[in-house]
């Protein structure tokens, strides 16, 4: 299996678990959200970055060609089953001086909480946790460039 059949396996195991009811949610989410520019994001701003494949739709907002060495705060991926469904926040990468240094999830159950240094897991699940340091940012299209969750020609990933 390719790195990017991984990753795309891995984004839709997770988007099953986006389902849990707000009763469960507000029962398990965990206390230690990161704090900082962009994460207390609870929808994707207009200009978010855009990813479709195999039935699920992200938006990443800020993208990852606009994290640079002295940005500190999060990127936010939000996901939703098509592109015209309610984006929820899947996850947040926490970004310290342009490096991603952990990833967490208000998923209830999803064992999403890696902690990395010099972009290599130095705790957390590695059946849960991307390893692949391409993935550590997510990258995206512009906005306005998937549609029917398929990036559209001439749009250039980040």
């Amino acid at each position: 299996m390719s790195t990017t059949q991984k990753v795309v396996m891995f984004a839709l195991t997770l988007a099953l678990t986006l389902s849990a009811t707000a009763q469960q949610a507000e029962q398990l989410l965990p206390s230690d959200r990161p704090v900082g520019q962009n994460c207390a994001l609870t929808q994707p701003p207009p200009s978010s970055g855009e990813w479709g494949e195999y039935r699920a739709f992200f938006q990443v907002y800020p993208r990852r060609s606009a994290i640079g060495r002295r940005y500190t705060g999060c990127q936010a991926v939000f996901a939703s089953e098509s592109t015209d469904s309610t984006m929820k926040l899947f996850w947040l990468v926490h970004v310290v001086a342009g490096e991603p240094v952990r990833i967490w999830s208000d998923i209830p159950n999803s064992q999403l909480n890696c902690h990395y240094q010099n972009r290599k897991l130095v705790n957390g699940s590695t059946g849960s946790c991307p390893e692949n340091e391409k993935f550590l940012l997510f990258g995206s299209a512009p906005a306005g460039c998937s549609s029917n969750t398929r990036i559209v020609k001439n749009c250039n990933s980040d």
